[in-house]
């Protein structure tokens, strides 16, 4: 359909960040949404059973909180239009990539 058009064909927004991507990006877009997601996640979980240091441990905890909370989030509220979270996720992304630089 393409992004936002949803609402405008049908008068109402989809509740579920999910369905809503696959609504309006079909399989493709869904698909990099979520992708980039586990990847993340699947780092962060690394990571943190990898840590050295107690100092890097509390941030990539506070990471995986913004990240679990945006994919739990995701399933009931279209997280995508709020610059809260997507500001969250971002520095949850930085800090699972700053901690691979500095090879924890």
């Amino acid at each position: 359909i393409g992004s936002g058009e949803f609402s405008k064909i049908h008068g109402t927004m989809v509740h579920n960040l999910y369905l809503q991507a696959l609504a309006e990006q079909g399989l493709i877009g869904f698909i990099l949404l979520v992708i980039p997601m586990i990847y993340c996640l699947k780092n962060t979980i690394f990571l943190l059973g990898n840590v050295k240091f107690e100092k890097y441990k509390q941030y990539l905890c506070f990471g995986l909180a913004l990240q679990f909370n945006y994919i739990i989030q995701g399933f009931s509220d279209n997280t995508s239009i709020s610059n809260f979270i997507i500001n969250a996720v971002g520095i949850a992304i930085v800090i699972n990539y700053k901690s691979i630089e500095k090879k924890l």
